[in-house]
């Protein structure tokens, strides 16, 4: 009896110790994949991530081709350098080449690239730095993955970016042009403040620490914390979101913009420097801004606009 449960004894460690070495094998060999997966998936990722900051940025996309070059850390665009171009938003694409982060890489795609929509893709950008340069093509974007599809120009691979980096990369010039300058502007640096509305007019003066309203039913101080309101409608707290770049005189009246419902005009305590916005409702429906050089025309948001016409308004 002592001999047989020896025997069964011996077998059941020599089968666990060969369970022993077969879970090991497996598990080395797991490991030994994932790490030639990852090291495969490393290139791929290093094919499509630029070394520096790209200072060139070229778009073609259903609207066009545009052209954004920096020149001593300011942004301009190619054949107008008058536009404003918002620095901040131009890094937002270039941070996306330099840190590419995909979810999943697809690779010997060559025969599916119109099934991602990067046959025909919605962007092809190209940037540019001092080291290199990359071509990116924007494909559709996965509802299910939160993902956009993206490749490189003359490769079969497939790369799924999040939604903000696809996004980010895919933007259009009007995407790209900056708010209007007073919203970068501090309360501090007002020192006049006109509005005109269909509710009437009156002027703001700060002198020295005290807010001086000047309207048809005479001259009186108002809290700063009121004039400070009437500024905050037009600061950077609004979402500006560029709709033409280049209107004409005629063009503002597709946006109310030639008789507007709201006048303001601030004075700048440097020297008397002064600005100038028009708001108006569209024959659309929608709210629309614009300012002295009525060229660059944006939307704001309905509760923006309302906000704005209630807190303009003077009651003494």
């Amino acid at each position: 009896m002592a001999n047989k449960r020896i025997q069964r004894e011996r077998k059941l460690i020599i089968i666990l110790a060969a369970l022993s070495v077969i879970f090991f094998a497996l598990t080395f060999g797991i490991r030994a994949a994932e790490n030639r997966k990852t090291d495969e998936n490393q290139v791929y990722i290093d094919e499509a991530t630029m070394a520096d900051l790209p200072k060139f940025v070229e778009v073609t996309d259903s609207t066009g081709r545009f052209v954004l070059e920096d020149e001593k850390g300011y942004w301009y665009l190619e054949g107008n350098r008058d536009l404003p171009i918002d620095g901040l938003k131009v890094t937002e694409t270039r941070s996306v080449s330099k840190y590419f982060a995909p979810g999943r890489i697809l690779t010997g795609q060559k025969d599916n690239m119109a099934g991602f929509g990067l046959e025909d893709p919605q962007a092809t950008v190209t940037l540019k730095a001092d080291t290199g340069e990359i071509t990116y093509l924007i494909g559709d974007f996965n509802p299910v993955t939160n993902e956009y599809y993206v490749s490189l120009k003359d490769s079969d691979t497939v790369y799924l970016i999040p939604r903000k980096d696809g996004e980010s990369l895919k933007k259009t010039l009007l995407e790209y042009v900056d708010e209007p300058a007073i919203a970068k502007a501090s309360f501090s640096d007002i020192s006049v403040i006109m509005v005109k509305s269909s509710d009437g007019a009156y002027i703001i003066t700060a002198d020295s620490g005290r807010y001086i309203l000047q309207n048809t039913e005479g001259t009186f101080e108002i809290d700063q914390a009121k004039a400070m309101e009437i500024f905050n409608c037009f600061t950077s707290s609004v979402y500006y979101r560029c709709v033409e770049y280049d209107c004409t005189a005629e063009g503002l009246r597709d946006y109310g913009l030639d008789d507007p419902s709201v006048l303001v005009r601030f004075r700048l305590a440097d020297g008397g420097t002064e600005t100038g916005l028009r708001v108006s409702e569209g024959p659309d429906g929608a709210y629309y801004i614009t300012d002295d050089d009525g060229k660059i025309v944006y939307t704001i948001s309905e509760d923006d606009y309302n906000d704005l016409r209630k807190k303009i308004k003077i009651n003494r």
